[in-house]
């Protein structure tokens, strides 16, 4: 349905979509502005990534990302206000994560990777650039890249405190296959802080991967914190391999949590994930 709507705007760049169209905008102020929202680029850009033909969100990225360094450039030469300057290396910044998470959904991960990297470089939010580097880690894991796998894990590990550098060494034993020793770390991990779904959500899949299921199922029903919508999945696909009720022991979770979770969350979609 977004798709549809979007159709009839084209590639945005209709007269009647720039203020210059309009008599009420008139005079060089107006010349170059639009009446179209920086959202609605991000959206126009992205939303083919949902259509039968995923591809061509690419180019239309691109020229979003082009637009917007000409804009940079010429307000940096005009000498724009610095703060006007930074919210558009923002706005561009959100581009270029749009782009790196495009070109993942595409398979092109090399590029992905390669793209996230900038923004780690560039980023100077250190909160965000940790959470980029932990994604990165997982990706060069689930990809079998140990060499960027130790990388991330040495930038991350100065910045990390004491549970964190175990877990990064779970995450290592985790990539080499030993589940044993993956599973040893986590448990004291988990005994340390048992409210941290990743330490939690680890040590279920490491029971899984040690031939202890039943184990990871209970660990993980037992979670008393909100729940990730990765623990609501782990709990459905381990009760498959050992129930035959694995449609109520998700519905039992997912009625004990629905009413609680946050207003950006869609309860309903979770569950839809298992029914």
């Amino acid at each position: 349905m977004l798709i549809n709507e979007l159709e009839s705007f084209d590639e945005l760049d209709a007269p009647d979509l720039y203020c210059q169209f309009y008599d009420k905008f008139d005079g060089d102020k107006y010349k170059d502005c639009t009446i179209v929202p920086f959202s609605l680029r991000l959206i126009h850009a992205e939303a083919l990534r949902f259509s039968s033909t995923p591809w061509n969100c690419i180019p239309r990225i691109e020229r979003l990302e082009s637009n917007i360094d000409l804009l940079i450039c010429k307000m940096i030469k005009e000498t724009m206000p610095a703060i006007q300057i930074e919210d558009w290396k923002k706005r561009l910044e959100c581009v270029h994560l749009m782009k790196a998470r495009t070109l993942y959904f595409l398979k092109q991960t090399t590029q992905s990777s390669s793209l996230y990297n900038k923004i780690v470089n560039e980023t100077k939010d250190d909160k965000f650039k940790r959470q980029l580097l932990e994604m990165l880690t997982r990706l060069s894991i689930s990809c079998g890249d140990e060499q960027a796998m130790e990388k991330f894990f040495k930038e991350l590990n100065s910045q990390s405190n004491v549970n964190q550098y175990y877990f990064h060494k779970c995450l290592r034993a985790v990539f080499h296959g030993n589940y044993l020793n993956a599973q040893e770390q986590l448990q004291n991990l988990v005994h340390i802080d048992v409210t941290e779904p990743s330490f939690v959500n680890n040590l279920a899949v490491a029971h899984l991967y040690n031939g202890n299921p039943n184990e990871g199922n209970e660990l993980l029903k037992k979670y008393k914190e909100i729940p990730p919508e990765v623990i609501f999945t782990n709990v459905y696909t381990l009760s498959e391999l050992i129930t035959d009720k694995a449609v109520y022991i998700q519905n039992k979770m997912f009625a004990k949590f629905a009413d609680k979770l946050g207003d950006g969350s869609n309860a309903k979609d979770i569950k839809i994930l298992y029914d």
